[in-house]
C-alpha cells in the first residue's frame, strides 16, 4: 500500500458532491468503489474498482509474491489476492465466480494473482464493472497520500459525505498487534526444539557408548589415550550431526510452509520467508548441543574400566 490514508465516503453521485469533497482534500488521491462479494468457496472479499487504471500504480503495488512481477489490470478480467486464489484453487488464466451481497453471481476471468497478507481483495476495472452489472460504479471511498495528523482527519470527518478516515500506519500497527502473541509461541517452539535436540543427542551418544563399552575398553587396553578414545566416538557423532543438519534444513523448508498454512486464520496469510540467518542459527545450535553432549560424555569415556575388555569373547 503506497497510500497513507483511506477515506470512506457516501456514494458520490453528483458533481457538486465531488467538488465539495475535492475542496477539503490535500495531497494526491484516487476515487474508488468498494463492494463486498463472496467467492466460490464462500470467502468474503472486497472488490476495488479504481476510477483510473493509469493512476492505480501510484497508490498500490500489485505484484506476485514470487519474483515480484507487476500485475496489470484491464477490462478483460480481474486481479485477486494470493490467499483468495489459493483457497479457491484458481490461478492466472482461470475463472472464478463472485457473488454480490444482492445475490448476483458472475463468472470472471482471473488475469493475475497479487501479493497480499491481510483480508482478501479483488481489483476490477470500471469498464468491466459496468459490463458485468450494467451500471456505472459510484465511488464510495478514496485512497489518499495525505498528512497523518489528527487535525486533517478531523477536518475530513466534519464533511457530511465522509463516514470514516483510516490511516495505513494504524492498520499496520493493528495487524502487528494481532500477531504479536505469536512471538511467545515461536519462542516456546524454539525452546522445545532445543530441548529435544539435546535429549536426542545425549541419548544416542549414551546408547552408543553403553552398547560398545567392551569394544571401547579393549581400545584402551591397546594403548589409546582418553582423548583418542573420545575422538573415536566424537567423529561418528559429528558425522551424524552434520547429516542431521543437512536433512533438517532441507525438510524444514516444507515443514515451515505447512506450519504457517496451518496457523493461518481466514483473513490472514503469513509470509513464506526464511531468512538466511535462520539457517545459520539452526545449524549453529545443533553444533553447540552436539559439542556440549560430547563434553559431558567425555567424563563417562574417561571412567571406562579396562577390565571390561576381558568380558569380550574375542
Amino acid at each position: 500500500m503506497k497510500y497513507t490514508s483511506r477515506v470512506y465516503t457516501t456514494e458520490i453521485a453528483t458533481g457538486q458532491e465531488r467538488a465539495d469533497f475535492d475542496a477539503i482534500m490535500t495531497g494526491d488521491w484516487l476515487y474508488i468503489r468498494e463492494e463486498t462479494v463472496r467467492a466460490e468457496n464462500g470467502l468474503p472479499a472486497a472488490v476495488i474498482i479504481p476510477e483510473s487504471l493509469d493512476r492505480l500504480d501510484d497508490f498500490m503495488v500489485l505484484r506476485t509474491r514470487m519474483g515480484g512481477e507487476p500485475q496489470q489490470l484491464d477490462d478483460s478480467g480481474i486481479l485477486i489476492s494470493e490467499k483468495l486464489a489459493r483457497e479457491n484453487r484458481v490461478s492466472a488464466g482461470g475463472n472464478i465466480v463472485i457473488t454480490t451481497s444482492g445475490g448476483i453471481s458472475r463468472t470472471v476471468k482471473v488475469l493475475g494473482v497479487f501479493e497480499n497478507y491481510v483480508q482478501h481483495f479483488i481489483y476490477m476495472s470500471p469498464g468491466l464493472y459496468s459490463e458485468l452489472y450494467g451500471r456505472t460504479p459510484l465511488f464510495n471511498s478514496v485512497l489518499a497520500v495525505t498528512p497523518d495528523d489528527a487535525a486533517f482527519s478531523e477536518s475530513l470527518i466534519e464533511n457530511s459525505n465522509v463516514r470514516a478516515v483510516i490511516h495505513t500506519e494504524h492498520l499496520r500497527q493493528t495487524a502487528w498487534d494481532s500477531t504479536d502473541a505469536l512471538r511467545v509461541v515461536v519462542i516456546v517452539l524454539i525452546a522445545l526444539a532445543c530441548a529435544l535436540a539435546f535429549v536426542v543427542l545425549f541419548n544416542l551418544t549414551n546408547i552408543n557408548i553403553t552398547e560398545r563399552i567392551r569394544e571401547l575398553a579393549t581400545i584402551k587396553v591397546l594403548g589409546f589415550y582418553n582423548g583418542e578414545l573420545a575422538m573415536y566416538i566424537y567423529r561418528e557423532n559429528g558425522l551424524v550431526t552434520l547429516i542431521g543438519i543437512a536433512i533438517g534444513l532441507f525438510c524444514g523448508i516444507f515443514l515451515h510452509g505447512y506450519i504457517l498454512m496451518a496457523a493461518e486464520i481466514e483473513q490472514l496469510m503469513f509470509p513464506r520467508i526464511i531468512l538466511p540467518m535462520s539457517y545459520v542459527f539452526s545449524a549453529a545450535l545443533s553444533i553447540v548441543f552436539a559439542i556440549f553432549v560430547n563434553l559431558v560424555m567425555n567424563f563417562k569415556l574417561a571412567r571406562i574400566d579396562m577390565v571390561e575388555s576381558l568380558k569380550n569373547v574375542e
